[in-house]
């Protein structure tokens, strides 16, 4: 930023508006964010269930497939692949955003089940990933 003439330090920037500006030490899901975030607002007709690798931890995600990846598109994000800790986050949806849906895809990531088998016979392809549509009949 000098090269603009501003002197301002961008840790103590960053600091000041984490810290003041931003409102993130009274933010409702700040207690468990480093599990779980769950953005009601955000579900839709159409979503997607995927697990991405995130930091050296795996996270399924939960996303809005008519967001097409920009604002307003994560739903959910839970740390880990378990069914059972998705699904306890994923039931605090009130019923009726929950009903409200008409079609799930959930992406199951052959690679991180099959990487072992890979690295056993020096396979270095690529796995193929499957996307699996489930429609509410």
């Amino acid at each position: 930023m000098s090269r603009f003439g501003f002197k301002i330090d961008g840790d103590t920037l960053e600091n000041n508006y984490k810290e003041h500006l931003s409102g993130f030490r009274e933010w409702d899901q700040l207690a468990h964010a480093d599990n779980w975030l769950l953005l009601v607002e955000n579900m839709g007709e159409h979503m997607n269930i995927d697990e991405c690798m995130h930091a050296r931890d795996l996270f399924t995600f939960v996303s809005n497939k008519d967001g097409h990846g920009k604002k307003g598109t994560l739903a959910a994000a839970v740390r880990g692949t378990k069914a059972s800790v998705a699904v306890e986050v994923l039931m605090r949806i009130p019923e009726e955003k929950r009903l409200a849906v008409k079609e799930v895809t959930i992406v199951i990531d052959v690679f991180h089940s099959e990487a072992g088998l890979s690295k056993r016979h020096n396979s270095h392809r690529l796995l193929p990933r499957h996307e699996e549509p489930m429609r509410r009949p």
